[in-house]
């Protein structure tokens, strides 16, 4: 069966959401830290990924 094209796109993810627990998952699976060292992260950042990751020092 053939899947459909929305299955296909690779959505990038331009914040770091921490109110989606599908979010969190991912950004802390990412970024290979904790729950709680993620939330600190990115309310001292913001939602930038690129800022969270120069606040947790993860290139």
């Amino acid at each position: 069966m053939p899947s459909s094209a929305s299955e296909d796109i690779v959505v990038p993810r331009s914040v770091v959401d921490v109110t989606r627990a599908e979010e969190v998952a991912y950004w802390m699976a990412t970024l290979g830290v904790s729950e709680i060292d993620l939330r600190r992260a990115v309310a001292a950042s913001g939602e930038v990924p690129g800022d969270v990751r120069d606040y947790l020092g993860v290139k």
